[in-house]
């Protein structure tokens, strides 16, 4: 589960630098937060 997490938040450090990925960087974290949440139960 971390190493989802931390590549997430390489991914999202990655995104941050081409403001037109904004809307993949979004998507990225919500997909990083289902797997989570199913990753859970």
């Amino acid at each position: 589960g971390s190493v989802i997490v931390s590549f997430l938040f390489g991914a999202a450090i990655f995104h941050e630098k081409n403001l037109k990925a904004k809307f993949v960087d979004l998507l990225l974290v919500l997909l990083g937060m289902l797997f989570l949440y199913f990753g859970t139960k």
